[in-house]
């Protein structure tokens, strides 16, 4: 599956794990980067999106949106060692993974710009220790 920037798909292809409250995807999706990159998130690949996930909220128009901006993220923040090679440092690399799922949270779902923003801010300032220190 293949989807443009800032394109919302009909249908995430994301099975539940309820043993370890896990996503894991059933199809390889290329995704389209702001920077015209593309992003592999391959069939197999499995993480946790949410704290408390819900398996019946894939389904809405909303959560898709979130998923999607979810999933890009996530997987920016598990490829770190050929993202900061990319990119030459580690801070770069970071202000990239959040930078770009800022713009699908505010592509995607415009009505919650204030929302989004705070938690931009959250990102930028408070975790680059943890995105440093994380596997």
């Amino acid at each position: 599956m293949k989807i443009n920037y800032l394109e919302c798909p009909k249908k995430i292809p994301l099975i539940y794990s309820s043993e370890k409250n896990h996503f894991m995807m059933t199809e390889s999706i290329e995704v389209r980067l702001s920077d015209g990159r593309l992003l592999l998130i391959p069939k197999g690949y499995t993480t946790r999106l949410f704290s408390k996930a819900n398996p019946w909220k894939l389904n809405s128009p909303l959560s898709r949106r979130r998923v999607i901006s979810k999933l890009i993220h996530k997987r920016l923040w598990t490829e770190k060692i050929s993202e900061i090679e990319y990119f030459g440092s580690i801070y770069e690399a970071f202000v990239f993974s959040n930078t770009e799922y800022y713009k699908w949270k505010i592509g995607l779902i415009p009505r919650l710009k204030i929302l989004h923003f705070l938690e931009n801010l959250y990102y930028k300032h408070l975790s680059i220790n943890s995105y440093i220190k994380t596997r």
